[in-house]
């Protein structure tokens, strides 16, 4: 549906399409930024260069997949999540979670890390996530008379399986992004504690990984959206 407001107003134009596609990964670095500007200024830009420069964002952000601006929102929402602001954090995963599903899955580690935690920040966080993931969702089933869950929803429930294999595409994303994952591995070696700025982008990056053995089919730009987490 994104898109097709981009063609609406624009046309099939590829142009267009790839500095959205741009725009999306510098968005997403912005925050990945300021995340790790909370640790200090080396950390910032030296995170800041290995995930502009790691194989899925050069590759995949220079054609649509949408799976760029599920980035962007996701590592925005992360970023307030992080600075506490649950309501406005609930609301960028909300719009992540609307440009792809891949979104839902940090969203659920946020909520869970909150609710035992901060209920009152929890419920701010939730309500911000169904204000727009919930509404939205929630209108364009009524005006697609039901059809919209079948398109969006349980679509990823018809893929067939067996179209790529999962093992090597999991390989590929681990072989082509190894410099991100090895600068995150560091973290055991720099006086690594249990705490909240290691251990929620962990579980998001577990997370991710477990949804993607489990899913019927995945495709190489997925990683997309656990990079920022890395």
């Amino acid at each position: 549906y994104a898109y097709a407001a981009v063609f609406k107003f624009f046309g099939f134009n590829l142009g267009i399409l790839k500095f959205l596609s741009a725009a999306a990964a510098v968005i997403a670095a912005f925050f990945v930024f300021l995340v790790l500007n909370e640790r200090s200024d080396f950390a910032a830009i030296l995170g800041t260069l290995l995930f502009f420069f790691t194989h899925s964002m050069l590759l995949f952000t220079s054609f649509p997949t949408g799976t760029e601006f599920t980035m962007m929102f996701s590592a925005a929402g992360f970023y307030f999540f992080y600075k506490k602001i649950g309501m406005v954090s609930g609301i960028l995963f909300g719009l992540g979670a609307l440009t792809g599903l891949l979104a839902l899955v940090p969203a659920v580690i946020c909520g869970i890390w909150l609710l035992p935690r901060d209920f009152d920040e929890f419920k701010r966080f939730l309500a911000g996530f169904a204000a727009v993931f919930g509404v939205v969702s929630l209108a364009f089933i009524i005006l697609s008379k039901g059809s919209y869950i079948a398109q969006v929803f349980t679509y990823n429930l018809l893929k067939p399986s067996g179209v790529l294999d999962t093992g090597a595409v999991m390989l590929r994303m681990l072989y082509n992004n190894w410099l991100l994952l090895a600068a995150a591995a560091t973290v055991v070696f720099a006086g690594w504690k249990p705490r909240f700025s290691v251990l929620v982008p962990a579980s998001i990056v577990a997370a991710y990984a477990a949804a993607f053995v489990s899913m019927k089919a995945i495709f190489d730009y997925y990683s997309l959206a656990a990079a920022p987490f890395l």
